[in-house]
């Protein structure tokens, strides 16, 4: 709320200069006159970019991708014992690509996982505290494993046409940065989607099993 009222006094202020026509204002050096600027938070300022831009799910779970680096990689492209393990917590190819059901254990916590699982965790990096630690975020690691290009970048992060991808959906930069609520469009079964949303999503990197 504090944020929101900087912004709306800043510009408030800027059009009360204009009322001047010997002062001249350059707004693009104002981050705050942005239209689409919602928060002071939006604005990502131009050195911080190369740190906030990285893409990949490397970025995002930096130590799950140290300690358990097979859970980031192609089913077929891990090796054949990291591939038993994942298949002894009920892992197929098909719920890796999220084109089938996923298993139970990918809900369960450590004290509810059979001893046999809990060996092929422990064989494949986990320990209970990282176990349970990452069960809140095993539905984004499945989507980021499959590669939407877009996966948890801000605004600032995108160029023109995926922001125009974005803006298909419903998305602006306060939606996507802000987690606000979304137009319509996010929230259809792939097969229901129109066509033109369905072609932004797949250029997005979307498929079928990662939507």
């Amino acid at each position: 709320t504090v944020q929101a009222a900087i912004v709306s006094g800043a510009r408030a202020a800027l059009h009360v200069l204009r009322a001047d026509p010997n002062l001249r204002l350059d707004v693009k050096a104002w981050p705050l006159l942005d239209p689409a600027l919602y928060s002071l938070c939006d604005n990502l300022p131009e050195e911080r970019m190369p740190s906030k831009c990285r893409k990949g799910c490397r970025h995002n779970w930096p130590k799950l991708h140290k300690r358990v680096p097979s859970l980031f990689q192609g089913f077929y492209r891990m090796s054949a014992s990291d591939r038993r393990n994942w298949q002894r917590l009920g892992w197929s190819s098909s719920a890796w690509r999220n084109t089938a059901r996923v298993p139970p254990s990918k809900k369960q916590t450590w004290q509810k996982l059979c001893k046999r699982e809990r060996q092929a965790a422990r064989l494949l990096g986990y320990n209970e505290l990282l176990w349970d630690e990452s069960l809140p975020d095993q539905a984004d690691i499945v989507v980021c494993r499959n590669d939407p290009r877009h996966f948890r970048l801000r605004w600032d992060c995108l160029g023109e046409r995926e922001k125009s991808n974005w803006n298909l959906f419903g998305f602006s930069r306060a939606h996507l940065n802000e987690e606000l609520v979304t137009g319509s469009g996010d929230d259809g079964a792939w097969t229901g989607l129109p066509d033109v949303i369905r072609a932004a999503a797949l250029r997005m990197g979307f498929r079928y099993g990662s939507w």
